[in-house]
């Protein structure tokens, strides 16, 4: 390392010595130059780290028609391996000690969703609490598994969650979310819903007259949410 003589120090730092200028009022003009280039430094850093942690949000919608064919463009590919039939094939339930922040997060969701229906003259949708286990626990299997998709990693459907639960229907639609880092996950969940087309022609479809939003919070973070439609038999 090369020590440089004060005043070259000084004239590279922007201050130039003046006739009458005292050592002390140097050092101190120094330190206010370095000061500001230090608080750039530190302001730079953490502007970096806020934009690694920018909010992100994620949505996919699939519709399956009255004879049971899918008809969603962002449905995921149902060629994958069907294997690992294990528990999940049982018919799901509702947890227990279920967090109170995922209930508030469920009747938010499905209230504005009923709010947006009634603003476009549609009748609201009627809570089925048979679908509320089947969602939630698709919300919570993504959220812990790490994947987004209508299809699970065994490459089943929306369809067999239902009849695996039991539940019979003539119309199914679904919705799924990913938000991480927003203040309202439900706003930023139901906006970008009515900015698709496909989610949007699911919410405001009249084909449609029960459904039930399941949430889930992964370690990250992440709200998933799950809303499913159908119209029964």
């Amino acid at each position: 390392m090369q020590f440089r003589q004060p005043s070259k120090l000084v004239a590279e730092c922007g201050i130039r010595s003046l006739p009458g200028l005292s050592n002390l009022t140097v050092v101190f003009k120094m330190r206010r130059v370095c000061s500001f280039w230090l608080l750039s430094l530190v302001a730079f850093l953490f502007a970096t780290d806020l934009g690694a942690a920018r909010p992100v949000c994620a949505q996919q919608a699939d519709t399956v028609d009255l004879r049971g064919r899918s008809r969603g463009k962002n449905d995921s590919n149902s060629s994958r391996s069907r294997v690992n039939a294990d528990e999940r094939d049982s018919k799901p339930s509702a947890d227990v000690a279920l967090p109170t922040e995922i209930e508030s997060l469920e009747l938010q969701c499905l209230s504005e969703i009923n709010r947006l229906r009634r603003a476009y003259r549609l009748a609201p949708l009627e809570f089925n609490q048979e679908l509320l286990p089947v969602a939630r626990s698709y919300s919570r299997r993504m959220a812990e598994e790490g994947f987004f998709s209508h299809t699970d990693p065994e490459g089943r459907g929306t369809n067999h969650r239902l009849n695996v639960a039991g539940i019979r229907w003539r119309a199914l639609a679904e919705n799924i979310a990913s938000e991480r880092g927003w203040v309202n996950p439900v706003a930023v969940t139901v906006h970008g819903w009515m900015d698709s087309a496909g989610h949007r022609s699911n919410i405001l479809s009249a084909d449609f007259d029960q459904t039930a939003v399941g949430a889930w919070i992964s370690e990250n973070g992440a709200v998933y949410f799950t809303q499913i439609f159908i119209r029964r038999y």
